[in-house]
């Protein structure tokens, strides 16, 4: 596991920032690691203890997104989770009935113009649900299976 270079932070930040609207400011707290294609969120406390008795670990804080085909990165049910209530763009509600069919394993309809294609981040009236991608009116469910009814 190793820090995450400056550029490669604000590419992350970047990210973040362009499809769901986080606000850098939001992750001025924590250090970002990176292990394998996996892009994790520490608070920089947490790091500096780990530096200071000199420890090597695997895993550190919370998994933010992956590094998913070449470039491409999505981030994590547990980053939404975390962070997407800071979120103003790329979010599509969905009702009890769609969360339902999400978690039996379903992809769901929405509004296309809910939101941009790509990564949205689905929220209902409990908070968020997780991360999911939209084409057009269709949302795959990309829920983890831990976290499904089937």
């Amino acid at each position: 596991m190793q820090y995450l270079s400056n550029a490669e932070r604000e590419i992350v930040v970047t990210y973040l920032s362009e499809r769901f609207g986080l606000s850098p400011h939001v992750f001025k707290d924590f250090v970002l690691l990176s292990s394998g294609r996996k892009v994790w969120a520490a608070r920089q406390l947490a790091a500096l203890a780990i530096e200071e008795i000199s420890l090597t670990v695997e895993t550190a804080g919370l998994p933010l997104l992956r590094w998913r085909s070449g470039r491409e990165m999505k981030l994590t049910t547990a980053g939404a989770r975390v962070f997407g209530c800071h979120a103003t763009r790329n979010c599509v509600y969905v009702s009890h009935r769609e969360m339902l069919s999400l978690l039996q394993g379903n992809s769901i309809e929405v509004d296309a113009q809910a939101a941009a294609d790509g990564y949205v981040i689905l929220y209902g009236d409990y908070g968020i649900i997780g991360v999911s991608h939209k084409k057009g009116p269709q949302v795959m469910n990309m829920l983890p299976r831990a976290r499904q009814l089937t």
